[in-house]
């Protein structure tokens, strides 16, 4: 059983304290802006074109900022297909400041990822009094993380990331100080907030709030519930109204696209994976906490409750789009702040000799194989991340072909609804249905078609993928089957062959058709990497 109000965590004696950083302590920090620094100047391609899912979520925010509303296409209903609504609306409020759309995104990326850096050092060093090398290699090892890739492909995760960290950093305060007014209620907000960057936000906050009831007990946490409760009833609840009357369904069309009201086994152990991935050199600490004391095992299960119960949530949802394990990212730092003090727990509760007891001679050779250890952890961790984008391909080189001819009332439907739709500016049909509610909700793909009537079908046909098991394959081939039943011309089909063939379509007898068709090949015959041309190839 929890004992009712016993932290989990070393308890603060100087308040004051907070606001004081040591002399050592501004030169890590300052050592982790110039580690920032170096490794996006080196190692991220800033002219790397936006990732598929990215750049859906980056056509909403020009229209929103432009004053069109969260609408796919400029003059037609809302649609919720972006999701990160908090997040939308802060690229959004950068670009109408006077910034690009696409230096508003990794404006946001770069603050957000050098800001959750910075807190895992103060919470490593302040919240739980780890010492200053541990908190440096916290710090660092997120910093040489999957981040940069989020923001080299313009991906908003980082910004879902500090959000979640701060959250986490109130409810330590909370269990410090259960009757804190501003600690409950900054909280509850920035639980909600979390809600509202990302739907699963939601999930998470909850298990935030589960792991203080189990921290705290409940009868000491019946103030922090109720306002917790309070928050997300009313102004949550507002929120959730207006998005019903906003959009005309209660969810985002992720959930009912991706989610469909089943469970997906594969969703969640691809999951489980990325949290072994994301987390490996530290689960040992958190597994060895569960059989430590009970104050260190409260202390794991406290951490370990909102990070388990995240990675669950997955098995709700089909595994796509998940670039660099994004989806399971926020729990990155969750596991970063609080793996040192776990450590000094376990290492007291083992009673393992202090630091002070060793001799000279001992501390010499510690403190050699604690440097080499974090030296080839950090190497590790940055030999998986250090890659660079290849940059532009040939799906971009042609989007930016189709953009001279944006405003003639052109249409493209697609399977893959970020890139192209971004890119050209046309009209956009998204054929998975995330971008389209008529489609998310069962609508007869082929009657949809024929009332877009694109001048141009894109496609990406995916060899290892089986129609029977997959419906995203069977909405491609489909796709494939209405381009050539209606006679559309094929401009080019090119990819490895044994992975996955990109066809793109264009309808015969508009007044660009022709140009349009033979600038498509011809930029496919000028992509700097001499993808195979399939030309009229057919799969049997």
């Amino acid at each position: 059983m929890v004992e009712v109000g016993q932290s989990v965590s070393r308890p603060i004696n100087d308040r004051h304290s907070w606001g004081r950083l040591e002399f050592k302590d501004v030169l890590l920090l300052l050592g982790l802006g110039a580690i920032l620094l170096v490794y996006g100047y080196r190692y991220v391609n800033f002219s790397a074109p936006a990732d598929e899912d990215a750049a859906m979520l980056m056509r909403y925010a020009r229209h929103l900022a432009g004053g069109h509303g969260i609408v796919w296409n400029v003059g037609e209903r809302p649609v919720d297909g972006a999701t990160d609504f908090l997040y939308l609306a802060a690229i959004a409020g950068i670009v109408r400041v006077g910034f690009s759309l696409f230096a508003a995104v990794r404006l946001l990326g770069l603050v957000s990822h050098a800001l959750t850096v910075f807190l895992i050092y103060l919470a490593v060093r302040k919240l739980y009094r780890s010492s200053p090398w541990a908190a440096f290699f916290s710090a660092t090892y997120l910093a040489i993380g999957p981040g940069f890739r989020y923001i080299e492909s313009y991906f908003g995760t980082p910004f879902f990331a500090l959000a979640a960290t701060i959250t986490f950093w109130l409810a330590e305060l909370c269990l410090r100080e259960p009757e804190s007014e501003q600690a409950i209620v900054g909280f509850a907000l920035a639980s909600l907030a979390l809600g509202l960057i990302r739907p699963d936000g939601v999930f998470l906050a909850a298990l935030l709030l589960l792991g203080l009831i189990f921290a705290t007990g409940f009868r000491k946490s019946r103030k922090l519930v109720n306002q917790w409760m309070a928050t997300y009833a009313v102004l949550g609840g507002a929120y959730f109204l207006w998005h019903w009357h906003y959009f005309g369904y209660p969810l985002p069309n992720a959930f009912y696209v991706k989610g469909g009201g089943h469970l997906h086994v594969d969703g969640l152990r691809t999951s489980v994976l990325n949290l072994i991935c994301l987390t490996q050199p530290f689960l040992p600490v958190f597994l060895l906490g569960m059989f430590s004391s009970r104050r260190t095992r409260r202390e794991a299960i406290f951490a370990l409750i909102p990070i388990v119960g995240f990675i669950t949530i997955w098995i709700l949802m089909i595994d796509s789009m998940n670039f660099e394990m994004r989806l399971q990212y926020a729990v990155l730092p969750l596991v970063l702040m609080t793996w040192p003090g776990l450590l000094a727990h376990e290492w007291e509760d083992w009673h393992l000799p202090s630091w002070h007891s060793l001799s000279s001679d001992a501390r010499w050779r510690a403190t050699a194989l604690l440097v080499v250890a974090s030296a080839c952890v950090l190497y590790w961790q940055f030999r998986a991340y250090k890659r660079t984008s290849s940059g532009a391909e040939c799906n971009f080189n042609i989007a930016m072909v189709l953009e001279n001819y944006q405003g003639k009332g052109y249409g493209v439907a697609t399977s893959e609804p970020g890139l192209l739709p971004l890119y050209s500016n046309w009209r956009a049909l998204d054929t998975w249905g995330l971008n389209d509610r008529a489609l998310a909700h069962g609508a007869d793909l082929d009657d949809v078609l024929d009332r877009f009537r694109p001048q141009l079908i894109r496609l990406r046909l995916d060899l290892d993928m089986d129609a029977e098991q997959v419906p995203f394959q069977r909405m491609v081939l489909n796709l494939k089957a209405y381009a050539e039943q209606k006679g559309y011309r094929l401009a080019a089909a090119f990819g490895s062959g044994t992975d996955a063939i990109d066809y793109y379509y264009v309808m015969p007898g508009f007044p660009d058709s022709d140009e349009i068709l033979q600038r498509i090949r011809s930029t496919w015959e000028t992509d700097p990497h001499g993808e195979f041309d399939f030309g009229n190839f057919k799969l049997p």
